[in-house]
């Protein structure tokens, strides 16, 4: 899938997606915190199966039950533009891409302004694009909705650098997606 992030960032305008969440997340990977109840004080419960140190130092890929599924993340220049192309193992379409296609294009957004560009594509490979039977429902009812314009993203002039960056930076507008559609973790 290819998204042009010229004009707008990509949360998908069929159905919402926490917007915050993936906001905070991307903002504590790039600090390099471990420690997911970092997350959860601001109500973002994404990792609180894996919370501690202890448990990230002992998750080898031996000894995983299934590798990372976020495994080769390309960027390149052309034009003054960055892009970003994303290939992932393994995608759950309901629950996860959307919210990956989110991050990965904020993540974008915020290398660029960093480094001087205006953001390109992002462009998403999935090797096992999969749907999940409880989420069956859900997809067919997102499926029947008229795609609504996507969001623009403004960001503050005062991030010099990567690790500068917080909530307050980051100003969405025009984010007028249809309403949530549940659906539940497939495990």
């Amino acid at each position: 899938m290819r998204f042009s992030l010229c004009n707008n960032v990509s949360p998908l305008p069929t159905k919402q997606v926490f917007w915050q969440g993936i906001a905070d997340e991307l903002l504590w990977f790039v600090s390099g915190c471990t420690n997911a109840n970092e997350l959860c004080k601001k109500g973002i419960h994404i990792w609180d199966a894996n919370d501690s140190r202890k448990f990230l130092d002992k998750q080898d890929l031996p000894n995983m039950a299934l590798p990372p599924c976020h495994s080769f993340v390309q960027f390149y220049v052309c034009n003054g533009e960055l892009s970003c192309q994303l290939y992932q193992r393994s995608g759950d379409m309901g629950l996860g891409v959307p919210f990956n296609i989110a991050s990965y294009s904020l993540l974008t957004y915020m290398i660029a302004h960093v480094c001087g560009l205006k953001p390109g594509d992002f462009v998403h490979t999935l090797g096992d694009a999969h749907v999940y039977l409880n989420h069956i429902e859900a997809l067919k009812k997102q499926l029947q909705r008229e795609p609504r314009p996507f969001p623009t993203l403004e960001i503050a002039h005062d991030v010099p650098d990567i690790d500068s960056f917080s909530l307050d930076k980051f100003k969405i507008t025009g984010y007028d997606p249809h309403p949530t559609i549940k659906m539940q973790m497939a495990v």
